[in-house]
């Protein structure tokens, strides 16, 4: 028996190192023709091309543009630096309002993780044991990385809160 699986691997090993040795002729393609300029009938792009484009026309309308844009730039500049006597008032009322959302954002995440962390397995499906235990330790992480986040989270909008300026 063994020596019949060893003329086996003998014959295989000749056969392949057999390959080895033969050649196949080889020729050169020729060199690929380049792309037409033209993309045929005005209108129609080649597939893969990219248009040209378009040209805008020099207008006499630029000095009114430029000048345009001044005022618009200088209105605003006007509106920034008037604003800037009611700033720290805005600054503490923005303040505030941040910080009353990310306490209650964070108070309805710890909540939802808490909900997601204890709920049990599913009773209408039987599963694997296996696949219950991985479910219920996946919602338990989940749930206990919302809580998390979401404690952070109030903790941030307290300090928002509660600090002054």
């Amino acid at each position: 028996m063994n020596e019949a699986k060893n003329e086996a691997k003998m014959m295989r090993s000749d056969q392949v190192a057999g390959d080895h040795d033969d050649h196949l002729p080889t020729t050169r393609l020729p060199p690929l023709p380049a792309p037409p300029l033209s993309g045929g009938p005005p209108g129609r792009a080649r597939p893969g091309s990219i248009p040209p484009a378009p040209v805008p026309a020099p207008s006499s309308q630029a000095p009114s543009r430029a000048e345009g844009l001044r005022t618009r730039v200088a209105s605003a500049l006007a509106a920034i630096l008037r604003a800037g006597a009611r700033g720290l008032r805005n600054e503490v009322s923005l303040q505030r309002g941040i910080g009353l959302a990310s306490v209650f954002v964070g108070l309805v995440l710890a909540t939802a993780g808490l909900v997601v962390a204890l709920r049990g397995a599913p009773a209408s499906a039987a599963p694997a044991p296996v696949v219950l235990a991985a479910l219920i330790v996946a919602r338990a992480l989940g749930g206990v990385a919302m809580v998390g986040f979401g404690v952070a989270l109030a903790r941030a909008g307290e300090r928002l809160l509660l600090s002054r300026r």
